[in-house]
């Protein structure tokens, strides 16, 4: 298992750690991949970790070098290599690589033969700043462009001109190097909305697996936290631009009998509490841990995700969903597809105040049929996000991998049919 990061922090990282644990508990030998830092998960494979890159109070040179290593990593490629003679393995599974292993990474593997798939967890292979976003709405400029440079023009990575550029010249030089296409085996998008962004962008077809995410366990179920009497929307995510959260609250400034409840740190947090938090029914919760993630889930009328960008596959959705609550979601990216109108929630234009305000009043008096659709959300759950079915479809293509590689001719890289 290859990503930058081995601690808890995020959607992307909560999935690695579930399929390692999951694949221990069937027998597997599963062996990390990643950067060293404080925060990391206890593994005796840590000694092969590459450093941390750290850009801050670094001189100019420094910052160069780093810069240029966030683009090819040879360190990480040669403890890789080192780590793989030492404990071969039937199959690499990836997961986020980019800048602080890169896909130098996957010039290590090939040169072991390892067979090798990437589940896409955001729009780096399409977008050099992940996110299919600027100037406060989706933009999808440099998908399909062998020359992504619109990311330096536009100052899409945080505005900065020097970190635009980093990331305009590291995808332009991957994309002509075809680093990811000869580089994987196959692709796993976890939502639709992604498979047919990776397919519009040049991925072949045949390469491209659509896998939906599906945590393990939760404690929604285990919670003895009772629905709240007044009226509660739940909003659980990183507080940023893209997540729309303003929009919500914005949404709500005048509905004071609605409880609106926010869990999450980011960027744009300070601004968001001097402009709401002096509202009564608003109320910001800081960073919760599982088990106060859950109990809210449980005590709300519904979850809220007012994404300005194209969600992926967020786990926040799938939570509501196990936890029986219905969601109040975006209508675009990979949110339109996880939720049937009326069914298990509503799908609202984004970026709309009027139409999120129409929906939080029209919430306030549903009745009953928010018990409906949080019964169909949980069916939902188990029939589309079963943890099992998830394990089940990786195994098969673990599976599949491994034996297109043991046919292929000793000591060659298998023939994997590069587009």
């Amino acid at each position: 298992m290859l990503n930058k990061f081995f601690d808890r922090r995020g959607g992307t990282e909560r999935l690695l750690f579930d399929l390692s644990a999951s694949l221990a508990e069937r027998g597997h030998e599963v062996i990390p991949f990643a950067t060293q830092d404080p925060r990391n998960e206890a593994t005796p494979y840590s000694s092969f970790f590459p450093e941390k890159r750290d850009y801050d109070g670094r001189s100019p040179w420094k910052r160069a070098r780093l810069a240029a290593r966030a683009i090819y990593d040879g360190e990480a490629r040669r403890l890789l290599e080192r780590l793989l003679d030492e404990h071969p393995c039937d199959v690499a599974h990836l997961h986020n690589i980019y800048h602080q292993l890169s896909p130098s990474v996957l010039d290590a593997l090939r040169s072991r033969s390892v067979p090798t798939l990437m589940t896409v967890h955001d729009y780096k292979l399409v977008c050099p700043n992940y996110r299919l976003f600027r100037g406060g709405a989706p933009c999808e400029k440099c998908v399909g462009t062998p020359l992504p440079l619109w990311a330096g023009v536009h100052r899409c990575q945080r505005n900065s001109v020097a970190e635009s550029w980093l990331v305009a010249v590291e995808s332009s030089v991957h994309r002509l190097r075809r680093s990811y296409e000869n580089g994987v085996d196959a692709f796993v998008a976890p939502s639709e909305f992604l498979h047919s962004m990776l397919l519009r962008h040049g991925f072949a077809a045949e390469r491209v697996r659509h896998i939906r995410n599906a945590p393990r366990l939760y404690g929604a179920a285990k919670t003895t936290t009772k629905r709240a009497s007044r009226p509660t929307v739940f909003y659980a995510g990183r507080l940023s631009e893209e997540k729309g959260l303003s929009v919500l609250l914005e949404a709500a400034r005048e509905l004071p009998g609605l409880d609106i409840r926010v869990a999450g740190e980011g960027p744009l947090a300070d601004t968001l509490r001097r402009r709401y938090g002096s509202l009564s029914h608003v109320e910001f919760l800081g960073q919760l841990d599982d088990g106060a993630l859950a109990d809210e889930r449980a005590r709300c009328w519904a979850m809220a995700l007012p994404a300005l960008w194209y969600e992926n596959a967020p786990m926040s959705v799938i939570e509501a969903f196990a936890a029986g609550r219905p969601v109040l979601v975006a209508d675009h990216g990979g949110l339109t597809e996880m939720v049937e109108e009326g069914k298990q929630g509503w799908r609202i234009a984004p970026g709309d105040v009027a139409a999120w305000r129409q929906a939080l009043r029209r919430l306030m008096e549903a009745g009953d049929e928010l018990g409906v659709m949080g019964e169909e959300a949980a069916r939902w759950h188990r029939q589309r996000y079963s943890h099992d079915q998830m394990m089940r479809a990786y195994l098969e293509l673990y599976a599949e991998l491994a034996a297109a590689d043991r046919v292929s001719s000793p000591g060659h890289a298998p023939d994997r049919g590069l587009a």
